[in-house]
């Protein structure tokens, strides 16, 4: 069973042997990590600002 760094050595070889930058596609993963952090963010405060509007509070809450 190859170790953590072996693992990471054999599927740069593949990446590599299917015409992939191994460099590319991790900066494109770090993108997407990115994106997904951003929507999740985006959709915690999108459900906050609904409850405080569902909830009646002041309207000082909802100004951004």
């Amino acid at each position: 069973m190859p170790g953590r760094r072996e693992a990471g050595l054999l599927e740069a070889r593949r990446l590599i042997a299917d015409g992939i930058d191994p460099g590319d596609q991790a900066r494109l993963h770090k993108i997407a990590d990115r994106i997904a952090a951003s929507d999740s963010a985006n959709l915690v405060a999108a459900e906050w600002l609904e409850k405080v509007r569902l909830a009646g509070l002041p309207a000082i809450f909802l100004q951004i």
